[in-house]
């Protein structure tokens, strides 16, 4: 069995050895995943002219992690928006059914669908969760 010259004349460590670890100051291997083994032995093995090929899977691979770690966080599935009818809306909001007919063009949860009245369901109880972020549509009654 014949020995590769050691283009590193005068050490005795082989060129594979050489190759800088991923933090500089660790030794050889860490802060290397096991998952990466391989594509560091495969930058270590593979001959040049195959480089550029790795290169460009392994910046696949970053540009896919970086978008990972840079996008938003998932949110939940949006729940389907229900419309409800003037009675169903008043039980909802504990008012009488009058009081949505007089107030309805100052609550930001009223949909109108040609002439019939309608209430989002995720508008009131986004609004029971949070009024004072609607400012100016308190449900209070007159004094």
């Amino acid at each position: 069995m014949s020995q590769k010259p050691n283009p590193n004349p005068g050490t005795n460590v082989p060129s594979s050895d050489l190759i800088p670890s991923a933090r500089p100051g660790h030794d050889r291997g860490a802060g290397v995943t096991r998952e990466l083994e391989p594509a560091l032995d495969a930058a270590r093995r593979l001959p040049p002219n195959e480089l550029p090929r790795l290169l460009g899977d392994l910046e696949e691979v970053r540009a896919t992690a970086l978008a990972r770690l840079t996008a938003p966080a998932p949110q939940q599935q949006a729940q389907p928006d229900e419309l409800l009818d003037v009675a169903e809306a008043a039980r909802r909001l504990g008012v009488s059914t009058q009081y949505l007919y007089r107030h309805h063009p100052r609550l930001p949860f009223t949909r109108r669908v040609g002439r019939k009245l309608l209430f989002s369901a995720l508008g009131i109880a986004q609004y029971l969760r949070h009024p004072a972020l609607t400012a100016n549509t308190s449900l209070t009654a007159r004094r």
